[in-house]
């Protein structure tokens, strides 16, 4: 095995070790400063992970005496081969831990990646919503703000494809609840002391394969003319993918749509033609951004070149053109279409939070005033009912007050995923402002939407928030508004209908329901 081992490997072989002992020694500091009634019970465990981490450094400097002196360098892969393994400096590693010492043992033993260590779980959850992107997450699963567990519920919402990267770290021992998320979510968990050189592993096996550079797809069905053009490209670091026909290039971009930054495409080929193989890709939604670069050994005339503009193509060479050339213009469409890949990302964004509450990621007021016309006019045309609830949580400023502004934000936050879980998928929840929420409940009357607030009280009761070190239950007032058969489907002012009754459930006493014009509840 050594003799395929590289000067890397065999630097991290010796490294990893010490770096995990110098982790455990950590460990028994901490242990012997925090927990003094506790202390021998963890400074033999972890005295016994510095004792394994010992002799695998000896179990290594054994092999490396006993092996030959003249050992061959690790070799670059093979020209054939389309990726290449990451170098570590592009591996890029979030660490979210409230424990400073947690994060700055990580980043010792982890330097040689990109380390980014936050202590608060919002923090994170915000840089990853806003486009942030890193290859593995290592959550502590318990934090004071939010804990591992309701950072991983935000994260599954606003950035799914970040949760499959997230590494959850815990003390060991974990509540009921804990352990039940654990075991309900497919992502690893591994328990401090950690096992370094066993980290490193899983960081190189999450990590992804580095392309050689921008994918790009070379179609025609003349082998000669084919072969060149991918030459040419690949001698300029493209990753090239070669085709003989369109039909085989279509199906080829099905699989994996997105790493597909040009295609050059030949026009005249047997079967479907190139005009014929761009109008199909237009109609794709996922390869219709892709861009396309014609090429053609016959059309010199200006509607050839202007049919080919006209579908769509990037631009159109003809036969013959030199490499520099290809080379050139594939790389501007490359270039170009990083650059509207981004700006669309940017732009979709913006438009999900000019509508999306920033805190609890609920819609806000102006979506709420959106959908509210839309569906009033919906339930008149369609004479169906429509309810919409307003709530809000009762004595709030005294919760605010007690428990500061990030209490508050703890139970605006739990009051938000409670609506979520608790409503219907055609149901739509809405942060209005502050602590009032709305509930805006499609084909449901006023029985309906008593049943619908009930769950939430329901779901509220059995399970307080924790904040500031114990438990609180949060309490809420609800005013109900309907558009109905028994009114004529009055669609005209639900809004202000549902405030006044929530208005009246306040002066009733708090903690009720109450529908419009009907006895409180």
């Amino acid at each position: 095995m050594l003799d395929t081992l590289s000067r890397a490997d065999l630097a991290h072989a010796i490294n990893d070790p010490l770096a995990a002992l110098v982790t455990n020694l950590t460990h028994i500091a901490e242990a012997l400063e925090q927990a003094p009634a506790t202390a021998d019970a963890e400074v033999r465990e972890a005295l016994r992970e510095a004792r394994e981490s010992a002799e695998r450094i000896q179990s290594i400097i054994k092999q490396l005496a006993s092996a030959p002196r003249n050992l061959a360098p690790s070799r670059p892969p093979s020209s054939d081969r389309r990726e290449r393994l990451t170098d570590p400096r592009d591996i890029r590693v979030l660490v979210i831990d409230n424990e400073q010492l947690v994060g700055s043992a990580l980043r010792r033993s982890l330097r040689d990646y990109d380390v980014d260590v936050l202590d608060n779980a919002k923090e994170a959850l915000q840089r990853l919503a806003s486009g942030a992107s890193y290859d593995v997450i290592l959550c502590d699963l318990m934090m004071p703000q939010m804990t591992g567990m309701e950072f991983y519920e935000e994260l599954v919402r606003v950035a799914p494809d970040h949760a499959p990267k997230v590494v959850f770290i815990t003390g060991g021992a974990t509540a009921p609840r804990t352990r039940h998320f654990v075991a309900s979510v497919p992502n690893t968990v591994l328990e401090k002391p950690f096992d370094v050189v066993a980290l490193r592993q899983l960081i190189r096996e999450r990590a992804p394969r580095a392309p050689e550079g921008p994918r790009v797809f070379v179609v025609d069905d003349d082998e000669s003319a084919r072969n060149l053009a991918v030459r040419w490209l690949a001698d300029a670091k493209f990753d090239c993918v070669a085709c003989a026909s369109g039909q085989e290039m279509i199906t080829a971009i099905a699989a994996q749509p997105e790493r597909v930054e040009a295609i050059v495409l030949d026009v005249m080929m047997p079967g479907i033609d190139g005009f014929r193989v761009v109008d199909a890709l237009k109609a794709n939604e996922k390869t219709a951004h892709i861009p396309v670069i014609l090429l053609s050994a016959h059309a010199t005339s200006d509607a050839a070149i202007t049919r080919g503009v006209a579908t769509g193509a990037a631009c159109y060479l003809t036969k013959p053109f030199s490499g520099a050339v290809l080379v050139a213009q594939v790389r501007a469409a490359c270039e170009r279409f990083e650059a509207e890949r981004d700006l669309r990302r940017r732009l979709r964004f913006a438009e999900e939070h000019a509508t999306t509450d920033g805190l609890t990621g609920l819609m806000n007021r102006r979506c709420l005033e959106q959908r509210l016309e839309e569906a009033a006019a919906h339930a008149t045309r369609h004479r169906e009912a429509l309810s919409l609830v307003m709530l809000d949580i009762d004595h709030f400023k005294k919760l605010n007050d007690t428990y500061g502004h990030d209490g508050g934000d703890r139970v605006l936050l739990y009051f938000a995923r409670a609506l979520r879980r608790t409503v219907r998928v055609a149901d739509h929840a809405f942060r209005y402002g502050g602590e009032e929420f709305a509930l805006l409940l499609p084909k449901c009357d006023v029985e309906g939407a008593v049943r619908a607030v009930t769950r939430v009280q329901k779901e509220l009761g059995e399970r307080p928030v924790a904040i500031g070190g114990g438990q609180e239950l949060v309490r809420f007032s609800a005013g109900i508004s309907t558009a109905n058969e028994r009114n004529g489907f009055r669609v005209d002012d639900l809004l202000g209908r549902a405030d006044a009754a929530l208005y009246e459930a306040k002066r009733a006493g708090r903690n009720r329901i109450v529908p419009e014009h009907t006895p409180q509840r």
